[in-house]
């Protein structure tokens, strides 16, 4: 066979190693002409290009774009009818596109098929000097590694299978024919692949900001491909002089003079494929239209900081070059250090490339310090930097290809090219965080009309307030932002957020910027101005927003620097919004001093700072401190304003408030009665003011248990709102909700419904979807759906609103925590108990960190999540947690605080549940007896309270008790939450469980019924209190021994269960196990067996093999085996269950809780057993290994086994 040089004439050759072919071998050869070698000696010679440095590193998405991008175009053509392809090849392709372009044929259909083709055609020296490679019938997996090796011809890939279109370079290059198609549509594809293999000039623009690694990335492809062009010329464009200058020394090698308009034609005339680089073509004033040939060939790169110069790149060919990679910039930092690629040099030097933001000249430059100053290491160059930054900064490498500019230079040749009001714009960014820089801020400023100080500020920073002044005149006119941002864009200096209208600058320009301003103290104070100037203090949603957006620029300032007063209230506002009540408390009291020091204690604007220090208080449950503040604000206000100032008047109500909040309900309702009286004398019934007092003594009222009041005042409060400021107003829609709140309350979950739906929809529509209170408002009818049972609405709507509070206040802002906090809630109900756990950890340790140990909701958080372990059978970590909560209650709110009697009554429950019965009722008894003392008998925390210790009573045998309690619990709740409320019904529910427990079988069975069809009625068949309902009227029915009216009734439950909570829930599981049990006491042991068997697998996979509720279906499981004479089975079960209760004592059996308060729901029916007998002295952890280990291929065994005649 000839080489390749004979077969091909003209071209250069190499050889590519590629596995696909059997042949080991494929020679890829670039096509030329005579001329070409001819010329290529003496212009070789001229404009060479340098070789790239020997640190270069990464940059592999941008090289393989530009090897596509002047590889020969891959296109593809498929259809579904292999006829019509075949049409295609024969009648267009072979005998229309043949002869202009040859086509060379080959079967692709497999690796092995296309290496003997392309084999055959060398071997018949086949192959024209330029031609058309069309692999037919491809395989996609049998060609893709093959095509990168035939860059130099172009090819088409056709195909039956559309993933063929994967292969084309562009999507310009993907071809399909219809199943039934024209001639005339053939025609057009054949124009179409005629058009892409017309020849065309690439040009191709690499755009960043300086040092960024453009030219060095252009030298890596060059260096890579260099056989792929017939001439590489390299041009400096920083300016028209040095291009002259370089098109005279190519005139000069090629013969034809130095005009650069005859250079220009004769590499136009030049048909090869030759590349020409523009480099640094940074210089506006630079027109490479008169510089690149114009023709159809060749092939040209531009790189630059002007995002202009993208106007003349090739369609898809404009590049925009980013920072390295963060493991390339760590690799590139070591390389130039000099550094060991330890473990620990790459966690230290990762410190530093993100310090600089990934920055190639950054970093080259920081290692290259490192390697030549002793003292300096990976581990503490960032110090040095900080230290000598300016020296740094104007360090130069040494090495033989390294960048010829400093970082600083690189940066100074760029922020010289920008005017002066831009270059003041930047120095004023320089001083503010990087990132997210809002424009609004600045337009903003610019319209201010306050004052930038006040009678508190001795020392007014006088110049920086003449700076900022004389900055802003800079920009009379608004479109002057636009053209400074346009101007920064340009020449990569920074970048601009589209959406968020907000500018960010690279970290290292950042920091170029500061280098170039003369008094850094007096710039920083002119930027604090600047922010403070922008800060709003409206309620529209604008300003919300915008307050949000500042956030960032507001963390990044020093607290110890703020030049006013008034920056300090922007801030403590800033923060206040945004959760961060802390850093606004600390900037607040700052404020309070100042004004205390200046204008002293009774002035009114240290009154006002006073009162908003109240408010920070009340957000981060330090209610007492709260509390003497703000009294101390109402007398000061009463004595220096008088009783009728609107600002006495706010500060009552706001202690109100505060009273509210502490629980002292009295308190609250008094001062509140009467701050609402004056308001309506001094500003009138239906002042705003007016119904905002009015609607806190609503909620007082409903705190207090009185439902009714709180609802006659809610209504009557709504609709003055909607009178006086109409059904969109922000104010009534706050008061709907609320109103909505006192229905749920009231057990009117429709009423409540239809408020919340319509509070929904009108928030979206007034304020936005991504408005907090909208979300307050999903979250509030995800809340209703939640009591009505609705669980998977609830949860996929309160999933909705925990992502958009995460995308709009973060992961760690409180009212992100409260929207996780009631999604916990609804795992916990749905029985996904690994996910409440995880999220309930997740809350917990997060409002640690942001509101502290001891906030209310922080101890909410413990309390609750010690209820979720209780659930799973974490008995011990959860009795210690409910302890720790109720402990932290008592030391932080005192053992009288309805918080303190909530942790309590959660104890209670968790003591209920593992048995310990005596420490529940004691416990059960304290909480009652307080919560009696606190808010009255009648109130429904204090029934709650009573119909719970009438449960533990019940659990305790003292059933006479436990009638007596729970009688009076349903008489109360009738009286007064009605007879359809839900938790009247659970008061219902547990007498009918005590008339059965005292054989009243005829009482309890009465009392079920009606329990069951009110269930119905007023919360629906399928409500997770229904089907408990249906479960708790089995056990009568057994007891009556209707056994096939508890089959039919448990049926109906389990299936009722599965569609509404899923087959592993452990309500599912409790119907399935009473249905177990009834079809033992039936005798169909069988059935009961196979249900048994399915339940015990269940706990053991959802709750753990230690969980009380697996213990009892092993139980009930044995009693099944023992009755069909399994007896080694049954014998194999209770052996178990004896190992794991002498390492878990005091276990019950699980019971159902509705709401926060219990329901009693009994054990499965008891089943008619012979005494199973058991092992004796069963007691090692040896013993209880092997019997879990052991179990599994037991139970396989017991499934298949028939049932054994007893002896």
């Amino acid at each position: 066979m000839g080489s390749f040089h004979q077969i091909l004439p003209h071209a250069s050759n190499f050889q590519i190693n590629n596995p696909i072919f059997t042949t080991g071998v494929t020679n890829v050869t670039y096509i030329g002409s005579h001329h070409a070698q001819d010329h290529a000696i003496s212009l070789s010679n001229v404009l060479k290009c340098p070789a790239p440095s020997q640190y270069f590193v990464g940059r592999e998405d941008t090289l393989n774009k530009l090897s596509r991008i002047f590889s020969e175009p891959t296109m593809t053509l498929w259809s579904t009818n292999t006829e019509v392809i075949q049409d295609f090849v024969t009648n267009h392709l072979k005998s229309r596109l043949n002869f202009k372009y040859p086509c060379v044929f080959l079967d692709a259909s497999s690796a092995q098929a296309l290496n003997e083709k392309l084999t055959n055609k060398i071997r018949e020296q086949a192959l024209p000097n330029k031609f058309l490679l069309v692999l037919e019938n491809a395989n996609e997996s049998a060609v893709a590694d093959y095509i990168p090796n035939l860059s130099n011809s172009p090819i088409l890939v056709t195909s039956t299978q559309p993933d063929i279109r994967s292969l084309a370079s562009f999507t310009a290059c993907e071809f399909q024919l219809p199943d039934a198609v024209t001639q005339q549509k053939m025609k057009e594809v054949l124009s179409s692949i005629k058009k892409v293999l017309e020849g065309r000039q690439q040009v191709v623009t690499l755009v960043a900001n300086g040092g960024t690694g453009k030219t060095q990335t252009v030298l890596q492809f060059v260096f890579n491909n260099i056989s792929r062009f017939s001439n590489i010329w390299f041009f400096n464009a920083a300016s028209n002089d040095t291009i002259a200058a370089n098109f005279k020394e190519l005139g000069s090698a090629a013969g034809i003079g130095k005009d650069v308009k005859a250079v220009r034609d004769f590499l136009g005339r030049r048909n090869e494929n030759w590349l020409c680089i523009f480099d640094n073509a940074d210089d506006k004033q630079v027109i490479l239209k008169k510089y690149i040939p114009r023709c159809s060939h060749g092939n040209v790169i531009v790189t630059s900081r002007l995002k202009e110069i993208l106007q003349i790149a090739s369609p898809g060919c404009h590049i925009d070059l980013r920072d390295l990679d963060r493991d390339d910039a760590v690799e590139l930092l070591l390389k130039h250090s000099g550094q060991r690629r330890s473990k620990e040099n790459q966690d230290l030097a990762a410190q530093i490339v993100d310090a600089f933001g990934y920055h190639a000249l950054a970093i080259s430059t920081a290692g290259a310090y490192i390697a030549i100053t002793p003292t300096c290491t990976v581990e503490n160059y960032l110090t040095h930097f900080n230290k000598k930054k300016t020296k740094i900064l104007n360090y130069q490498m040494k090495s033989l290809n390294a960048y010829q500019l400093t970082i600083l230079d690189a940066f100074q040749l760029s922020f010289d090219k920008l005017s002066h009001s831009t270059q003041y714009l930047m120095q004023i960014c320089a001083y503010l965080h990087p990132t997210d820089i809002p424009i609004e801020m600045f337009t903003r400023a610019a319209v201010f009309t306050g004052s930038d100080t006040s009678l508190v500020d001795l020392n007014p920073p006088t110049e920086a307030i003449h700076g900022l002044e004389d900055f802003l005149s800079l920009f009379v006119k608004e479109e002057a932002w636009d053209d400074s941002v346009v101007e920064l864009c340009q020449l990569s200096l920074a970048s601009y957020d589209e959406v968020n209208k907000s500018l960010s600058i690279h970290p290292i320009i950042h920091t170029c910027v500061q280098e170039t301003v003369v008094n850094g103290g007096y710039m920083s104070q002119t930027a604090i101005l600047l922010l403070g100037r922008a800060t709003p203090f409206g309620g529209a949603i604008e300003d919300h927003r915008f307050r949000h957006q500042l956030l960032i620029q507001a963390s990044s300032l020093q607290a110890d620097n703020l030049p006013t007063v008034h920056i300090q209230i922007c801030l403590a506002k800033i923060f206040f919004e945004n959760g961060f009540w802390e850093k606004s408390e600390k900037m607040q009291q700052k404020v309070l001093a100042q004004c205390k020091e200046v204008l002293g204690e009774h002035h009114p604007d240290t009154l006002k700072s006073m009162s908003y220090l109240c408010s920070i208080y009340h957000k981060q449950g330090k209610l007492n401190a709260a509390q003497q503040l703000g009294e101390q604000v109402f007398a000061q206000c009463k004595n220096v304003l008088g009783e009728h100032h609107p600002d006495t008047l706010n500060s009552m109500s706001h202690l109100a408030n505060t009273y509210y909040k502490q629980w002292k309900l009295d308190a609250a309702q008094q001062l509140g009665e009467e701050s609402l009286a004056q308001h309506k004398e001094v500003l009138g019934e239906h002042h705003p003011g007016t119904l905002t007092i009015m609607s806190s003594l609503a909620s007082t009222h409903h705190e207090q248990g009185k439902l009714d009041a709180a609802q006659q005042l809610g209504e009557e409060v709504l609709a003055s709102y909607k009178e006086v400021l109409g059904e969109h107003h922000p104010y009534t829609l706050t008061s709907m909700t609320s109103l909505a709140h006192t229905y749920c309350k009231q057990g009117k979950l429709d009423a409540a419904l239809c408020l919340r739906e319509q509070v929904l929809a009108q928030s979206k529509e007034v304020l936005g979807e991504y408005h907090p209170d909208t979300l307050t408002s999903m979250g509030n009818l995800a809340n209703t759906y939640y009591r009505q049972g609705k669980l998977d609405a609830a949860q996929q709507l309160d999933e909705q609103v925990l992502a958009q509070c995460k995308d709009l206040f973060g992961e760690h802002h409180p009212s992100t925590l409260i929207s996780m906090s009631s999604l916990v809630k609804i795992y916990y109900d749905q029985g996904k108990l690994d996910a409440a756990q995880q999220l309930g950890e997740q809350v917990l340790t997060q409002r640690k960190e942001l509101l502290g140990e001891h906030h209310p909701d922080t101890l909410i958080s413990m309390s609750s999540l010690a209820q979720i372990y209780n659930k799973q059978g974490k008995l011990d970590t959860a009795k210690q947690l409910g302890e720790e909560s109720l402990a932290q209650h008592k030391e932080v709110f005192g053992e009288h605080h309805p918080g303190t009697l909530i942790s309590m009554s959660n104890l209670v429950k968790i003591y209920y549940d593992q048995g310990k019965l005596d420490a529940a009722q004691q416990l059960g008894e304290q909480v009652l007896t307080q919560r009696k003392e606190l808010l009255g008998e009648h109130h429904p925390d204090t029934l709650m309270s009573m119909s719970n210790l009438a449960n533990t009573y019940y659990k305790q045998g003292k059933l006479h008790a436990a009638q007596q309690l729970g009688e009076e619990s349903l008489a109360q709740r009738k009286e007064v939450l009605g007879e359809h409320h839900s938790s009247m019904l659970s008061s219902m529910g547990n007498l009918a469980n005590t008339y059965y427990k005292q054989r009243k079988l005829d009482a309890a069975l009465q009392l079920h019924a009606k329990v069951l069809a009110q269930h119905k009625e007023v919360l629906g068949e399928q409500h997770p209190f229904t089907l408990t309902s249906i479960s708790n009227f089995t056990g009568t029915y057994h007891k009556q021994r209707k056994l096939d009216a508890a089959q039919q009734l448990c049926e109906e439950a389990l299936a009722q269960c599965k569609e509404v909570l899923g087959q592993q829930h452990p309500d599912t599981l409790r119907a399935m196990s009473y249905l177990a049990s009834t079809y033992h006491n039936q005798g169909k042991l069988e059935e009961a067996q196979q249900l048994g068997e399915e339940v015990l697998e269940h706990h053991k996979e959802v709750l753990g093999a230690h969980h009380p509720d697996t213990l009892s279906s092993m139980r009930r499981l044995a009693h099944t085996y023992h009755k069909q004479g399994k007896r080694d089975a049954a014998k194999q079960l209770q052996q178990g269950i004896e190992v794991i209760n002498l390492l878990q004592t005091d276990f019950s059996n699980k019971q159902l809780y509705g709401g926060s308060a219990h329901v009693h729901k009994p054990k499965a029916p008891s089943q008619n057993t012979d005494h199973v007998s058991t092992a004796q002295n069963a007691a090692s952890d040896s013993r209880l290994k092997s019997f879990l280990s052991h179990q599994s291929k037991q139970f396989k065994f017991w499934k298949r086994s028939k049932p054994t005649p007893a002896p």
